[in-house]
């Protein structure tokens, strides 16, 4: 299965220790499809220890707009392909961004969110989910594959 989109949902705790690595892999294979990070939260002084951001570049800077300039400067071949979403998604945002051949990271500790993409993916025929949203202490890892 070869995808259009990637969308990558929460740049916190997993979603930025995540990207670094997806993104030299998306290099790597040349992929020319779209990346989306989307994440409504700035990074803050709580997020020090668990999450991946210069706290001189990144406090207080939305978490997506500061991971897309982070793969933008390293991997520039890669720029024109990022599109941020600096916000909380809703219901209808993820009917119009999760199409047919889109593979969701989902990494929001937002179960409303994970419900959203959820019943997204079950309607297409092309999609995929990978669900590794958490909270502080717990959480869980599912993968919906629509083909």
């Amino acid at each position: 299965m070869t995808f259009d989109s990637i969308i990558v949902i929460g740049l916190g705790g997993t979603g930025s220790n995540l990207l670094p690595l997806l993104s030299r892999y998306l290099y790597s294979i040349r992929y020319t499809g779209n990346i989306i990070l989307v994440d409504g939260d700035r990074y803050s002084d709580s997020n020090v220890y668990r999450q991946i951001f210069s706290q001189e570049a990144g406090l207080e800077v939305n978490k997506a707009e500061y991971q897309g300039l982070v793969i933008q400067s390293h991997l520039p071949a890669l720029a024109e392909q990022v599109m941020i979403v600096d916000r909380y998604l809703s219901q209808a945002d993820v009917e119009t961004l999760v199409t047919e051949r889109t593979l969701v990271i989902n990494c929001a500790d937002n179960l409303a969110i994970r419900k959203y993409v959820e019943d997204r993916i079950a309607v297409l025929e092309d999609a995929a989910h990978i669900c590794c949203g958490n909270e502080l202490r717990g959480g869980q890892v599912q993968c919906y594959l629509r083909m």
